[in-house]
């Protein structure tokens, strides 16, 4: 039996193949087949990037994907997830014209506040994989930390314990616990201080 081996298929490979065998004596026989490509992970295609805004503009971050099945996507705040109905922002996703795996979601904020600063992620999946992107969004304003969850830590194990924090400019994140404080350089929103 012969085979032929397409080691990472991609939709160029779709089409008709033709298998020939053939003979010292010249005899021949062929067959054909068609290569339908029926599912790919989603892709990127076009990403938001990092914003510094001012209180009252409107935002709007968006995600282009490609896909088959066509993804479906969540977002994601400071790693909470949001809600598809809000009165804060709106969400939304649709499939590109004339492409029939395209689909853009998009995320729009109208008169930002503080609180709306953060790491925003975007997430595709379908079935048969995941892509994802985040950047952050910084509203000019006074420090705003969001409501923090428990963390459960294992003894021995490493902990990583987020602060959510908005406003820009932050200066410096003060972690403590009881009296002991420690002082934390602030480069980024969502800063994990690990412990080694």
């Amino acid at each position: 039996m012969g085979q032929l081996s397409i080691s990472s298929v991609q939709r160029e490979d779709e089409g008709i193949y033709q298998c020939l065998a053939s003979n010292d004596e010249g005899d021949w026989a062929q067959a054909s087949a068609q290569l339908a490509i029926g599912a790919f992970p989603p892709h990127l295609k076009e990403t938001f990037s990092r914003q510094v805004v001012h209180p009252g503009s409107s935002v709007s971050l968006k995600c282009l994907v490609s896909g088959t099945p066509l993804p479906h996507f969540t977002w994601t705040l400071d790693g909470f997830p949001l809600s598809p109905v809000s009165e804060r922002y709106f969400l939304g996703q649709q499939q590109q014209t004339g492409h029939d795996d395209l689909v853009v979601a998009h995320l729009n904020i109208t008169h930002v506040r503080v609180e709306d600063g953060g790491n925003y992620k975007c997430v595709a999946e379908n079935p048969v994989g995941r892509v994802e992107h985040s950047a952050n969004l910084h509203i000019y304003g006074a420090p705003y930390v969001r409501r923090m969850s428990t963390v459960v830590g294992v003894g021995g194990k490493r902990l990583e314990l987020p602060c959510p924090v908005a406003g820009y400019p932050i200066e410096a994140i003060t972690w403590g616990k009881g009296d002991n404080k420690n002082e934390i350089a602030f480069a980024e929103f969502n800063q994990i201080v690990r412990k080694t």
